[in-house]
């Protein structure tokens, strides 16, 4: 006993002689930086040589800790304001950009980054310098892609990629290829997007590059891979990231990794271990201060618990990541942890909570889209606007290298031009007048048109609207009816409802205001179906082959409510037990004069004579064919298919 009291002494000492020993040496390390950053200060000030004060602050800032961003932004800004003393406008320009790159990736301050980025970007092809032209339009790229801005953000990475391969950077040519791929995952089109991640990791490795630069390509691919919804494959290069990012990254390079990590094992229903990702990425944020990964962390771990089936720290979490996303303007985020929330309200039967978050997540997601959608027209109107100038520009000089060459020729032949050229300017003068007539008038229609447009988008939102609010009162009611049956059937209505609200929000999302893409829609359809009735896609394998067709939208809506109908009485009635052998099809193809809808299963079948006399659905589908002049055709060997084809369509 004595033995081990002894023993317990001994360990305890050694740990606080090692406790102490650190405390010293972390103590002393930050007074040596005191010092040199009080004596380098001194240094500043005592000197009147531009050169040798931004050698100084250079310094200063490789003295700078990783939580001091404020700290290195005032040196970046001095060494940016002494250049423009010396009138050295290339280095000015560079630090210019650089303060804007700051400001988005490690403050994310992004309308401050906005206001340096574009005047880097002007000062740049001013000076008409390839290098600094390149690296402008990238870092642009770069800050509407994080704004969520994607069509701009687009425009700028591939209009860098010229100037980056006209001075042959492999490096930089890869970052822009990774950002462009990351633009591309953005608008959900994830096959191009890993196209470009792909070449950027192959021009990496053909460098040689270091791990750091390949784990940034592993990062992208991953990213890739889950919104493609192949999540093993999400979660292998993830897991290869996280390898190379823990042995040379950043406390910022393994919470991007750990969130990855954690969202690949959500959908993979391995809840403990994404868990334990995205904890860690919290504990990260007192070290690295970025705030988006911090709130993605949190809202992973609502969604966590929530499936967890533990509703207090799923609410917990979610508020938090609220309250954080609303501090720092994360709608995307918010939205999410609203939908969390009122998915927590709704379990708890709180339904008057569980419809106010409903709303907040509706609202929210109606801000998002509209507000991209204003500063997108705004921004390419500019961008219209200085490809115009440019060729303006390039007019003028072509005529001033023209004028050059004629004080060359003979008097005669210069005479003759002068007369030629006074012809062509009474024709331009003619020509231009009737151009500002004709463009007044064009002006006119556009406006006429632009106002037509504007109407007939606000025409669908506030349908979609008045639909969605059927849709949340069906809810409602269907939640408070005792009666399976009856609650059953609130519930179905409450799905044809959505279908058709959904073609209206597809409307006054997109350009097209006459017609509705037929994969999109169908396939977001199914989804809504499947969460309605809260199917586990373990248990019921989907297979779908979807024509994108632009269709009228009465057609859409037909074809819509029947899909619906066929597929709830196939959740409903088709399998007897869970399985994962449970399969259902659904095709939608253009046929050579008439479109064919083809939905299957391999359940237990029916007596289509016996149940057709009762099922409200098989008329309303036969109604429904009826209008779309439908051939429809019941088979029940070996499960259900029915195969409708509709030879009443229209195309837009």
């Amino acid at each position: 006993m004595l033995y081990l009291l002894n023993k317990k002494i001994h360990v305890t000492i050694l740990l606080l002689y090692f406790i102490s020993s650190f405390i010293f040496v972390a103590t002393a390390q930050n007074s040596s930086r005191k010092k040199k950053w009080d004596s380098l200060q001194n240094l500043i000030s005592q000197t009147d040589s531009i050169h040798l004060k931004i050698s100084y602050y250079e310094s200063l800032g490789r003295l700078v800790s990783r939580n001091e961003k404020h700290k290195y932004l005032q040196c970046l800004f001095a060494i940016r304001d002494l250049y423009k003393q010396d009138e050295n406008i290339e280095k000015y320009c560079s630090y210019t950009q650089h303060i804007g790159w700051f400001y988005t990736v490690k403050i994310e301050a992004l309308d401050s980054a906005k206001v340096f980025l574009d005047e880097g970007l002007k000062l740049a092809e001013k000076l008409n310098d390839t290098m600094l032209i390149g690296k402008g339009l990238t870092y642009t790229g770069l800050m509407y892609q994080r704004k969520g801005y994607n069509k701009l953000a687009m425009t700028y990475l591939l209009k860098s990629l010229p100037y980056k391969m006209a001075l042959g950077e492999l490096n930089r040519i890869a970052f822009s290829y990774n950002l462009i791929g990351e633009v591309y995952n953005s608008q959900q089109q994830y096959h191009q997007g890993l196209n470009y991640h792909f070449k950027a990791l192959e021009l990496r490795k053909k460098m040689g590059n270091n791990g750091f630069h390949i784990g940034n390509s592993y990062v992208n691919i991953s990213s890739s891979y889950y919104g493609n919804k192949q999540y093993q494959l999400a979660l292998d290069y993830g897991l290869e990231a996280l390898k190379i990012y823990k042995k040379i990254g950043t406390g910022h390079n393994i919470s991007r990794s750990n969130n990855l990590v954690g969202n690949a094992y959500l959908k993979l229903n391995e809840i403990d271990k994404a868990i334990v990702y995205f904890q860690e990425t919290v504990k990260l944020h007192d070290e690295i201060k970025i705030n988006f990964l911090k709130i993605e962390a949190l809202s992973g771990l609502a969604e966590a618990y929530l499936k967890k089936g533990d509703p207090i720290k799923a609410e917990k979490y979610a508020l938090e990541s609220v309250a954080l996303a609303e501090k720092h303007t994360y709608a995307n985020i918010k939205r999410d942890s609203y939908y969390i929330l009122s998915e927590l309200k709704k379990t708890s039967k709180n339904y008057k909570e569980a419809f106010e978050y409903h709303q907040k997540y509706i609202t929210v997601k109606d801000s998002i889209t509209n507000a991209k959608k204003v500063t997108q027209i705004a921004e390419m109107e500019r961008l219209y606007n200085i490809e115009k100038k440019e060729n303006e520009i390039a007019t003028l000089a072509a005529k001033n290298t023209e004028q050059q060459q004629l004080t060359k020729e003979k008097k005669y032949e210069r005479n003759l031009a002068l007369i030629i050229a006074l012809v062509i300017l009474l024709l331009s003068t003619l020509l231009y007048f009737f151009y500002k007539k004709t463009k007044q008038k064009n002006k006119l229609l556009a406006i006429a048109l632009e106002d037509r447009n504007v109407l007939l988008k606000e025409t669908h939102h506030r349908i979609k609207n008045s639909f969605q609010m059927v849709s949340s009162l069906l809810f409602l009611q269907a939640e408070n009816i005792e009666d399976e049956k009856a609650s059953q059937a609130v519930r179905e209505g409450q799905n044809r409802v959505k279908s058709m609200a959904l073609i209206h929000q597809k409307l006054y999302q997109k350009d097209n205001l006459i017609g509705v893409d037929t994969k999109e829609y169908i396939e977001e359809l199914i989804n809504d179906i499947f969460e309605t009735y809260r199917i586990n896609k373990k248990k019921i394998n989907l297979k779908t082959a979807i024509d994108n067709i632009a269709l009228d939208i009465e057609n859409v809506m037909a074809i819509g409510l029947i899909i619906n109908e066929l597929l709830t009485n196939i959740i409903k009635h088709a399998f007897t037990e869970e399985s994962s052998l449970n399969l259902i099809e659904v095709e939608f193809k253009d046929k050579i004069g008439y479109l064919e809808l083809v939905v299957k299963d391999n359940g237990v079948g029916f007596d289509i004579e016996t149940i057709e006399e009762k099922s409200f659905g098989i008329k309303l589908i036969k109604s429904l064919g009826r209008k779309l002049k439908a051939e429809t055709e019941f088979t029940t060997n070996n499960g259900t298919q029915v195969r409708i084809k509709m030879y009443n369509y229209k195309m837009v």
